[in-house]
This record gives structure tokens, C-alpha cells and sequence, in this order.
């Protein structure tokens, strides 16, 4: 099914990308027991070595790519959201908040990466009286404020999408606002294929099944007994409009079908083929679409997989098939 939401604009800490940019500014002090840059001594995850290959283990990854005629380098910062891991280019280091997800943006926390890619307070410049901070880097200066959508680069005024906010301390904006401005554009990654996590399976499951986890990252799991055939990421509903949990059954499949229905907010959605669907409970289902990434509620009830993953799932489950949703 459809969602009433907008595309995902991921979201990362200001002040981490202004270590991976090369930005420098004067320090000034944090806002009201706000820290901008934070304290120092994040240590590289104990479990974890440096260096160590980071293809595989993250969810998500972002290449910053130099604009044409900018001089700096291309990075890639890979995480998961709910782990507390995450790399830059392939060096393993550990955040001391999980990235999580709010206003369907993607948030990082700052303080512990900015130290441990060894930023300090005097990269950025903070103006307590109007809430924003300073950054200079690449022969651009940028400023953003709390809670405002409009920034300027070079003292012209932009706008973007989404306000600069603290959570719990941390001060994060868009990323491709900030990487735009010092020449830097955001390609963004996810694994097509994860790495299975620890599967939640049902205790005393046989034969064929389908497991849905709902612990972000979501995934769906095919499953033969006690062993995983199939693991992919998937996105069931908005906390408005929420995928039923408990025990199912593949009631009928159909290589397409037309879907309609209203959204949370009350408008209608109309999405005529939507492939390799498999429902489960009244207008849910198991179906492909198309996504920018997976892993966390994105649809209105059903659980949606990537396209060329929903036509494997399709071709493996049979009608009468146990769907478990946790």
C-alpha cells in the first residue's frame, strides 16, 4: 500500500560532517547546556578493530561526492539505524547514541563521532543569542539555526525542508544542505542484500513459514524449520496506520493487483499494479514497492519489500503459508 509520507531525507550530525568536510571556525560557547561539538574521548568499538572492513555490516551508506571543480575528497559514512556502530570509509568506531528516526528523518548523534574523528569545540562557531552555528570550511561559510528552515551559505539565504533540531543534546540538520553548501554532493547507499540478523524465530515453528520482525531495522525472514532461507528488509506500517501483529495465513497471491484506500491523513491513494502481492489479513499484505530504502514503518498496514525481492518471496511461498508478525 501507499504512504501519505514524503521521501526519507537522511539526516546526519552537523557536527561530524564538519570534520569529514574539513570545516574550521571559532569556538564559542554552547547553547544553555547545549553541546554543539561535545565532549572528547570516543574510543573505537571494543569489540570492533579499525580498519577493519566495514562492506556488509551497516545498513545504510553515504558517499559524499566533491561537486565538480571541489577540491575535496569523496568519503562514505556507513551505520544502522538502532546500532551504535558505524564507520568512516572502512575505520569501525562506536556512537554513544543509536541513529534513530523522527518526523521520518533519519538522526545521528554527534558528539562521540565529532571527537572520535577528533573535532573539537572550535570547529564551530555558536551564537547563543540567535541559536545558530557557524561553520567555515572549503571557502564557504555556512550558518543554521535551531528550529529554522531557512540557512545561509556565504551570507545568501536557502531553505530546506526540514528545521536543524537538539535531541538530547545534539544539534543535527539535513545532510545534503550541509554538504551542498561546501561543495560536496550526498550519494546515498543501502545494502540490497543484509546480512541476517539474529532472526526472532517462533519456538517450535516447521515446514515453511514467513517471520516479519519490526525491531528497526525490519526484516522479513523465509523460513524452512530452524534455519533462514530468505532475509531482506522490509517496512510495514505507520505507527497511524500499523501492520497487525500475531499468526497469519497466505490467503491468496496475485502477480499484480491494483490497491486503494485512505491514508492517515485522510486523502485517497490509488496505486494501480503493485507487484508480487501476498495478503495475509483483509487489504494486507506481503507485496513489492518502491522505496528510496527499507527497514522501518514507511506503508499504511502492509508489509512492503524491494521489487526484485518480493518476486523471490513470491516464487518461494505457496498459499496457506504461516505469516508471523512480531
Amino acid at each position: 500500500m501507499r504512504v501519505f509520507l514524503a521521501g526519507r531525507r537522511l539526516v546526519l550530525y552537523l557536527a561530524l560532517l564538519a570534520t569529514l568536510l574539513g570545516a574550521t571556525a571559532a569556538s564559542a560557547a554552547p547553547p544553555d547546556g547545549q553541546t554543539v561539538a561535545g565532549s572528547p574521548g570516543i574510543p573505537v568499538a571494543p569489540s570492533l578493530s579499525a580498519g577493519q572492513p566495514a562492506a556488509g555490516r551497516f545498513q545504510d551508506v553515504i558517499i559524499l561526492q566533491p561537486s565538480p571543480g571541489g577540491t575535496g575528497k569523496a568519503l562514505s559514512l556507513s551505520f544502522t539505524v538502532g546500532g551504535c556502530d558505524y564507520a568512516v570509509n572502512d575505520t569501525v568506531y562506536t556512537m554513544a547514541v543509536a541513529p534513530f528516526i523522527k518526523n521520518d528523518r533519519i538522526y545521528l548523534p554527534v558528539r562521540c563521532m565529532a571527537h572520535a574523528l577528533g573535532m573539537g569545540d572550535a570547529d564551530i562557531a555558536w551564537d547563543p543569542a540567535g541559536r545558530a552555528a557557524a561553520i567555515s570550511g572549503g571557502g564557504h561559510r555556512a550558518v543554521f539555526a535551531l528550529d529554522s528552515t531557512t540557512y545561509t551559505v556565504d551570507g545568501a539565504p536557502h531553505t530546506m525542508e526540514a528545521a536543524p533540531t537538539v535531541v538530547e543534546d545534539y544539534m543535527c540538520l539535513p545532510v545534503s544542505y550541509f554538504a551542498n553548501a561546501f561543495g560536496y554532493n550526498v550519494i546515498w547507499r543501502q545494502q540490497e542484500d543484509p546480512v541476517p540478523a539474529a532472526a526472532r524465530l517462533p519456538a517450535g515453528a516447521r515446514g515453511l513459514y514467513v517471520v516479519v520482525d519490526t525491531a528497526i531495522p525490519e526484516h522479513l525472514y523465509v523460513c524452512r524449520d530452524a534455519s533462514v532461507v530468505l532475509a531482506t528488509y522490509c517496512n510495514t506500517g505507520v505507527p497511524q496506520a500499523p501492520t497487525p501483529t500475531g499468526i497469519f495465513t497466505v490467503l491468496a497471491k496475485m502477480a499484480s493487483d491494483d490497491m486503494a484506500g485512505t491514508n492517515p491523513d485522510g486523502s485517497k491513494y490509488f496505486d494501480p499494479g503493485v507487484p508480487w502481492v501476498m495478503y495475509f489479513y483483509g487489504g494486507c499484505a506481503i507485496h513489492g514497492f518502491v522505496r528510496p530504502r527499507y527497514g522501518y514503518p514507511q506503508s499504511v498496514g502492509c508489509v512492503e519489500l524491494p521489487v526484485a525481492t518480493a518476486k523471490k518471496v513470491y516464487d518461494l511461498v505457496p498459499v496457506g503459508t504461516r505469516v508471523y508478525i512480531e
